[in-house]
C-alpha cells in the first residue's frame, strides 16, 4: 500500500476528492484510464509530500501537480513523475533553504 510506503495514514477521502476535482477537467484523461491515473496521482502526491517535508499544503501540491500534468507534461504521467516532479521538488527545497538562510530558521540542514 502506498500510504505505508510513505508512513502516512489517510483518514478520510478528502484527498481523493480534491484530486478528482483538480484532474477531472483534464483533456488528457480518458474515462477508461481514470482509475489507473487516479491511483498513480495518489502515489505521486504522497511521494511529493514526503519529499518536501509537508512544506506546502495539500491544495498547493495538488494545484501544482494538476498544472504540470496539463500544461507541461500534457497528460504524460512518466514526464510528470520524472523531470517535472524532480524540478518541482528541487524548487521547493531551494525555497526552504533560502528561507533558512534569510530568516535564520533553526533548520537541521
Amino acid at each position: 500500500m502506498i500510504l505505508k510506503d510513505y508512513d502516512r495514514i489517510e483518514i478520510d477521502a478528502s484527498l481523493i476528492e480534491k484530486l478528482v476535482r483538480a484532474f477531472s477537467p483534464s483533456p488528457y484523461i480518458e474515462q477508461a484510464d481514470y482509475q489507473t491515473i487516479l491511483c498513480e496521482l495518489i502515489e505521486i502526491f504522497h511521494y511529493t509530500k514526503n519529499q518536501i517535508d509537508d512544506y506546502l499544503t495539500d491544495d498547493e501540491i495538488i494545484e501544482t501537480l494538476a498544472e504540470q500534468f496539463n500544461e507541461i507534461s500534457r497528460g504524460c504521467i512518466a514526464l510528470l513523475t520524472g523531470r517535472e516532479l524532480d524540478a518541482f521538488i528541487q524548487q521547493i527545497w531551494d525555497e526552504i533553504l533560502n528561507n533558512e538562510i534569510l530568516y535564520g530558521g533553526g533548520g537541521q540542514w
